[in-house]
């Protein structure tokens, strides 16, 4: 998974939902996402490239906030 990871990256290069540029992002300001939130699905066309911001959103991480 991490070498498709890092090819996702090389070639989408930006947030597949806000279109934020990673081209340059470190390690943790970007992730593949499942789509179908199954991480053992690692075919192509269940990968998206997100950016943190983006991916939290996804899993709704806002709620534990208790906000």
């Amino acid at each position: 998974f991490m070498r498709i990871r890092r090819q996702i990256k090389d070639t989408v290069r930006s947030c597949e939902k806000c279109g934020k540029d990673l081209q340059s992002a470190g390690r943790y300001e970007w992730c593949v996402h499942h789509i179908n939130h199954d991480r053992t699905c690692n075919e192509r066309s269940n990968l998206i490239l997100l950016c943190k911001r983006c991916h939290q959103i996804e899993h709704e991480c806002y709620k534990a906030l208790n906000v």
